[in-house]
């Protein structure tokens, strides 16, 4: 695979192609243009407000990378949901019907931004999404295993129930609970894109998780409560921001 020249105007004329054949122009308002990214660590960006997508070419190794980001930045101007998530069902449902359609766009981890265990991400009303995604997990588990093999030495973390709920524990000291439940929710295969619990099992876990989250955070609050009074009595030392020895 190679990337070959890329200008604005066949930038555009592949935008107008796509928006015909996918989409029956509904996405005309919008206007296409190659510009870099860097700045948001994206290789492709949708500016819905602006109705313009931005495609940063020299971030692709090949014609078909770009391609695949033009779709991608094209569902989510065409995802008219609700949603809250740049990456829920909205944007699911458009890159459900691209590969319906057999449009040359496959689903990767840019689809799932977060979520360590592709299959548990993508919702069971998604079929080929799912197909996509199994692969995806398929490829995770083999390198996980090739790792396993190549390090005979290294024992594996058990991730028990235990395990996560002292992760959400952890996390209730500096973040709040939507933010615990997206980034170690993500980060076991906990929630789908649209951070719902993906199994009946996996909801038991939340339900836990959120009581032992929502208790630690509130010792964490009445403990810094008494270090200011402790403080205002003078028996503890005024807070500094120095670092530590």
């Amino acid at each position: 695979m190679k990337r070959t020249n890329w200008t604005q105007q066949r930038l555009q004329r592949l935008f107008q192609r796509y928006d015909r054949h996918y989409w029956r122009g509904k996405l005309s308002r919008y206007s296409v243009s190659i510009g870099d990214l860097k700045d948001k660590g994206a290789v492709g960006f949708c500016y819905r407000p602006l109705h313009k997508i931005v495609v940063d070419i020299a971030a692709h190794n090949s014609d078909a990378e770009i391609r695949a980001t033009l779709l991608h930045e094209m569902a989510h101007a065409a995802d008219n949901s609700t949603s809250r998530y740049a990456h829920g069902d909205g944007f699911f449902r458009q890159i459900e019907h691209l590969l319906r359609e057999r449009a040359p766009i496959t689903l990767k981890m840019p689809e799932m931004p977060g979520h360590q265990f592709p299959l548990s991400a993508v919702p069971a009303k998604f079929p080929l999404c799912r197909k996509s995604a199994a692969k995806l997990e398929a490829r995770r588990a083999g390198r996980v295993k090739k790792w396993m093999k190549k390090h005979p030495d290294k024992m594996p973390i058990q991730i028990t129930t235990d395990y996560i709920i002292s992760e959400f524990e952890d996390a209730a000291m500096e973040c709040t609970w939507a933010e615990a439940k997206y980034v170690i929710g993500t980060r076991y295969g906990l929630i789908d894109v649209e951070h719902r619990p993906n199994s009946v099992q996996n909801s038991r876990v939340l339900n836990r998780a959120r009581r032992a989250f929502t208790k630690a955070r509130r010792e964490y609050f009445a403990a810094r409560k008494r270090e200011e009074q402790l403080r205002k009595q003078g028996i503890l030392p005024p807070a500094t921001n120095s670092a530590h020895e």
